[in-house]
């Protein structure tokens, strides 16, 4: 996906890499002088469903079969198309999802899926290749229909807001789909388990008759998300007739551009009799074709209606949407550059689709630079976020742009010009780290004392970047952070504890000093005042060369999904020495796997089981020839799936729980740990080098 701005930067890095406890441990240390990158707010936030980002610009997506999800192939496909074809099924999940979205300000707009693997690295909203709610379908457990991952964004990660039907679940009807969709939709929207048997909140799934919603349903979903608001036309007046048109920029840096860039505004219908009208003139440069799309997709489930006229009212053309996700265009030939044209939106009927946000894009045809696809694939993401001088610079040249820089008399380097980093933005920003000596560094400051930090940086390329951050002052000393991601090429911190008075600089470089992965694109986003993280420590140890594994049984209570993080104390095993932890059923199958180095927390992709027993086996393991030394390690982690769709029960005070202990108590967990030796290849081999435990980072994820 394309953004803002592009850093590219040729700096080196000035400090140690030596971090102590849950921070990263590496020896190094950078003499060469840093670009220093300031903060400017991209995306304003506002209230939402706990976890969401902006409940009012969610996508969704559909994942083809064969989608890696958890370790198995997605087969939502091949399971639904047996209720019905594959758009009354999908429309059937949509009108489910709709059906709250009509009551409040919640907005969600279809997009396809490139069919990446769930829970790949990626950003939690406007992701270009995914939904930011994904529909997967994979094998569970008996006792359960579905499940939606809502619970700890932050470790989430891309699984957030993704629904996950059973496959080995036999629904009987469309109408039993819409009922666990709808279940399911009320949690992604922020709403818990209800035990009125009436609402489709209740755990119990009906498979008969559509559930609808009840009076309570709709007050909770109010008050988690608020009500449709006015969007910023209707604000300033009301803009339903030729008379009262809102009128948009066509001149200037942020207008036409001689026809080069397209003119769009975003608008949103509030109910069934809202209608909003626009006035667009002409731009002198251009003679020829101008065409009006009214853009729902990617946006919401607006089904809506476009009507072009002259400046006398003289209707040009009109066009109507016969389905949801569905754009509109209207072509106006043999236009000389002197007219004025209006736009008029509205919706087709009183129905759960009448209400929705749009975008109005015009273009001169023959001269706009940028694809349609390219304009609507920004149109449905992030160009909300620019001003307008910057949309229009992204239209017509198709790249992002540097900032002027300017002197910053704290750290005696050029910066671009400081902003605030707020409660209520999101920062975003591309760069690249281009040798294995280069680092970036982010300035900002925050308005409050005490604010709660959560970065992260992702790699853009697979195989690419295995990158790191690190919260550094103005003399490059590291503040403490808490680690929560390292693993599939993003990494996560948070800090508390802000103060409003000094400035901060985040640092972002590689993971590696050497290698294939210590170069490469990637992208970095921070927001303040998210929930503070505390993963679940599982279980803690130390191993040796006389005791070099360590066993657990761990129980499950019905089927979820969690993310699993291990930290091991740098000690004097830096560079020597690995932990692995690996997973097995009752049966003896591997079914997970994950290598901790010294100094590290790493994590891995998301962890899906079901109900029944398990069984962990903790190993150390040198690297290379090295001697083994004693090393500690701590297993933690954070239940991400929210309460499930029960079938023919209510799991009330069950569901999701967990136990893990000492396997060396349970008389089965030898012959279910038949490996001897630490799995880090096919081979089976007892070493591993460094890269070995990247590669398999990349390839897998360590998900077996």
């Amino acid at each position: 996906m394309l953004n803002k701005k592009q850093v590219w930067t040729d700096a080196c890095r000035l400090f140690s890499r030596l971090q102590q406890g849950a921070r990263r441990g590496r020896a190094g240390r950078r003499t060469a002088p840093a670009t220093v990158e300031a903060l400017e707010s991209r995306q304003l936030l506002t209230a939402s469903a706990p976890g969401w980002e902006d409940v009012g610009r969610l996508t969704l997506s559909f994942a083809p079969d064969g989608t890696s999800v958890g370790g198995q192939s997605s087969s939502t496909f091949s399971k639904l198309n047996a209720l019905g074809s594959t758009s009354v099924w999908q429309h059937t999940i949509l009108d489910a999802f709709q059906t709250w979205a009509a009551q409040t300000r919640i907005n969600v707009g279809l997009v396809s899926d490139s069919g990446v693997a769930a829970g790949i690295a990626g950003d939690l909203q406007h992701d270009s290749r995914f939904g930011d709610i994904r529909v997967v379908g994979v094998p569970l457990s008996s006792d359960t229909a579905a499940l939606s991952v809502m619970q700890n964004e932050t470790v989430a990660g891309t699984w957030f807001g993704d629904l996950v039907i059973n496959t080995n679940h036999d629904l009987p009807s469309l109408e039993a789909l819409y009922n666990l969709a709808l279940h399911e939709a009320g949690h992604i929207f922020g709403l818990a388990t209800s035990t009125d048997p009436a609402s489709p909140m209740h755990s119990v799934l009906q498979t008969t008759t559509r559930k609808t919603l009840t009076s309570d349903d709709v007050a909770d979903l109010v008050q988690v998300n608020g009500q449709r608001v006015a969007d910023r036309f209707d604000a300033i007046a009301s803009n339903e007739t030729l008379a009262t048109a809102s009128v948009l920029t066509t001149s200037g840096d942020a207008g036409w551009n001689g026809g080069e860039a397209p003119v769009i505004a975003w608008g949103e219908l509030q109910s069934s009799s809202d209608v909003d009208v626009y006035r667009v003139n002409a731009t002198p440069d251009y003679s020829g074709t101008v065409s009006f799309r009214l853009q729902t997709t990617g946006l919401s489930q607006l089904r809506g209606k476009v009507q072009v006229y002259n400046g006398a009212g003289q209707l040009l053309g009109s066009a109507v949407a016969s389905s949801s996700n569905t754009d509109l265009q209207v072509a106006v030939s043999g236009t000389t550059g002197s007219e004025t044209f209006y736009v008029r939106v509205s919706a087709v009927n009183n129905s759960a689709t009448s209400e929705g946000s749009y975008a109005i894009v015009a273009t001169c045809d023959s001269k706009v630079k940028a694809a349609t696809s390219f304009i609507r694939e920004v149109v449905a993401t992030y160009g909300q976020d620019l001003a307008p001088v910057e949309l229009s610079k992204v239209m017509r040249e198709g790249v992002n742009y540097n900032e002027a820089k300017e002197w910053d008399a704290e750290t005696g380097k050029n910066v671009v010009q400081t902003r605030f980093l707020q409660d209520t933005s999101k920062f975003w920003n591309l760069g690249t780290i281009s040798t294995a000596s280069d680092m970036d560094l982010y300035k900002f400051r925050v308005l409050a004392d005490g604010q709660l930090l959560t970065a992260t940086v992702r790699a853009l390329d697979a195989n690419g970047l295995l990158p790191a951050l690190a919260l550094v002052d103005k003399q490059g000393n590291e503040s403490p952070v808490t680690v929560l991601a390292n693993g599939l090429g993003q990494y996560t911190i948070q800090t508390e504890g802000l103060q409003s008075n000094k400035s901060y600089y985040l640092r972002v470089d590689g993971l590696t000093d050497s290698g294939p992965y210590a170069t490469g694109r990637y992208k970095v986003t921070m927001r303040l005042g998210t929930e503070v993280v505390n993963h679940k420590d599982y279980a803690s140890g130390t191993l040796t060369s006389s005791a070099s594994s360590q066993f657990f049984k761990f129980e499950i209570a019905s089927a979820q999904m969690f993310q699993w993080a291990v930290q091991v104390d740098p000690g004097s095993a830096a560079g020597l020495a690995t932990v692995e932890v690996a997973l097995f059923d009752a049966a003896g199958n591997l079914k997970y796997r994950l290598i901790g180095l010294p100094g590290q927390i790493r994590t891995a992709d998301a962890l899906m089981l079901g109900k029944g027993t398990y069984y962990v086996r903790v190993a150390l393991t040198p690297i290379g020839n090295a001697n083994l030394v004693p090393i500690t390690y701590k297993l933690k982690g954070s239940l991400i799936s929210d309460p499930i769709s029960v079938v023919g029960s209510d799991p009330s005070g069950t569901a999701g729980g967990t136990t893990l202990t000492n396997g060396q108590t349970d008389p089965t967990y030898n012959s279910v740990l038949w490996y001897s030796t630490p799995i880090y290849s096919t081979n089976s081999s007892t070493s591993v080098d460094i890269n070995t435990i990247f590669d398999t980072t990349w390839d897998s994820g360590y998900l077996v």
